[in-house]
């Protein structure tokens, strides 16, 4: 599944992109760690070598679908969806899942991914881009979709949240805390604390 911070990395390899998204990719979500990982800028600009490994990853990750759909598992009989972050904004926009996976198929990716556009805005690329990005902060917000969405992206402090029509199952690991699973159909949680930091 395509996530925001990979998003986020496929949309800064357009250089007229760079100092826009420098200070949210770069300065607050850690991209400077993955531009070091591949050398650095000047490398992935000039080194053959670290430009097609960069560019392999990038064409990778642009090639993630935004949601999965599990059409031989129900739960709380519906059909599973997984996704980064909710599909909520974007179902309630276009109807349905359905409609909502025809636009996904039928639409050409870079339309909705070639940039990243305000949850506030109105526009087809927003409301697809929301499926990276929306946050609900409680499972309870999350309205009947005809489908039970299984997502991350907002951190559960206080652990899985499971509803009628979700889960959220994002526990934050990078804040301290631990990574979580959620086995389907049963909805079994499986958690992990954090044992140690990697340097």
């Amino acid at each position: 599944l395509l996530g925001n911070h990979d998003h986020f990395m496929t949309v800064e390899t357009n250089p007229r992109y760079w100092k826009r998204y420098q200070s949210l990719w770069v300065g607050l979500n850690n991209g400077k760690d993955t531009i070091k990982s591949y050398g650095d800028k000047w490398k992935i600009q000039n080194v053959p070598e670290s430009r097609k490994t960069f560019y392999d990853h990038v064409n990778y990750l642009r090639s993630l679908p935004l949601v999965i759909e599990l059409p031989n598992l129900k739960v709380k009989n519906k059909k599973v969806i997984l996704s980064h972050s909710t599909i909520s904004r974007a179902v309630e926009h276009y109807g349905s899942v359905e409609k909502l996976k025809e636009i996904l198929q039928t639409t050409e990716r870079s339309e909705f991914l070639s940039d990243y556009t305000s949850e506030k805005e109105e526009t087809p690329q927003s409301i697809i881009q929301s499926i990276m990005w929306k946050r609900i902060e409680k499972i309870q917000e999350l309205p009947d979709l005809g489908a039970f969405n299984v997502f991350g992206h907002t951190v559960q402090e206080a652990g899985v949240q499971i509803g009628d029509n979700g889960a959220a199952i994002d526990c934050g690991v990078y804040k301290n805390n631990k990574m979580s699973a959620l086995l389907l159909p049963d909805l079994t949680v499986i958690e992990q604390e954090k044992i140690a930091e990697v340097k």
